[in-house]
């Protein structure tokens, strides 16, 4: 999201999103949109993709599109936790996970709800992948869920939240079926990750970004780390902006986005953490090197 505001802000026009229902304004506030069939899907694709921000304009052919995909599901105060579809469904089959992030929040009319997709896959030219330190990704979740539940801020708060996150999902499906797996029997004890606070949101961590790993690889991407927002927020932003082809207006503000978290795992936590991770790719995925391994 964060990033998606940054390249609007500085370009004054409105990117995309694939979650269709809810659109932003300039304030970043949420607007419920209501489908008209003069949205942008027939000006900018044959079918999709959506406005992402009501009070800019949408007239270039260039545009970067806010993708949600399948495992994007995180707790929500008034939802609670993420029911098996949002949370993990798909998760393990690339191709259906690629299905997952075109088709998003699909509320198109209901005789072409079964076929009807926000965006065409093939005309995806360029893929953008943002990375973050797996352990800052649940750490930050946590403090989200903490502040929202005033649970403490800190290690003593954390690991209750990972033990009631794994007790959750641990018998999912779809973790089972990775549990079971012959190549995981050294990592798993009795279907769990010992050692390994939030081992299921590293689970899902890691199929997601070794998806998209796959995706990026099959077209030209670019790739930008979570920390490079922070300690060179104006030089990450050109990149991203040039890459698409986009125009920064002159005199807009380009301002940092995120700032360190403490990740609050123990050395010895993550060095187990970094093992279940790679054994799930059976510690030679090519994802790993590329996004991960300077983390740990």
């Amino acid at each position: 999201d964060n990033t998606i505001e940054m390249v609007e802000r500085a370009t004054h026009k409105s990117m995309a999103t694939n979650y269709g229902s809810t659109v932003q304004t300039r304030d970043m506030a949420s607007h419920t949109n209501v489908y008209v069939s003069q949205w942008l899907q027939k000006v900018w694709y044959k079918e999709g993709v959506f406005i992402n921000n009501v009070d800019y304009e949408a007239d270039t052919p260039q545009v970067y599109v806010k993708t949600f995909c399948t495992g994007y599901c995180l707790y929500e105060p008034d939802s609670g936790f993420c029911p098996r579809i949002p949370y993990v469904r798909q998760l393990l089959d690339v191709g259906k996970f690629w299905e997952e992030c075109a088709r998003g929040d699909i509320y198109l009319p209901p005789r072409t709800r079964k076929w009807n997709k926000t965006y065409w896959r093939n005309r995806v030219k360029k893929v953008l992948v943002l990375v973050r330190s797996p352990m800052e990704l649940v750490t930050s979740r946590f403090l989200v869920y903490a502040r929202q539940n005033g649970a403490k801020r800190a290690r003593l708060g954390l690991l209750p939240y990972c033990n009631m996150l794994d007790k959750l999902y641990k018998d999912v499906k779809e973790v089972k079926k990775m549990a079971n797996r012959r190549y995981m029997r050294d990592i798993m004890l009795d279907g769990e990750a010992t050692g390994v606070p939030c081992w299921t949101e590293f689970f899902r961590i890691f199929y997601w970004y070794a998806n998209a790993w796959e995706i990026a690889d099959g077209r030209e991407s670019m790739v930008k780390y979570y920390e490079d927002f922070i300690n060179n927020p104006i030089g990450t932003a050109t990149d991203i902006l040039d890459y698409a082809g986009l125009t920064r207006l002159e005199g807009m503000e380009i301002r940092p986005i995120g700032d360190e978290v403490n990740m609050m795992f123990t050395d010895e936590e993550k060095e187990k953490i970094s093992v279940f991770m790679q054994a799930l790719g059976r510690n030679e995925n090519p994802m790993w090197p590329d996004y991960f391994a300077r983390y740990f």
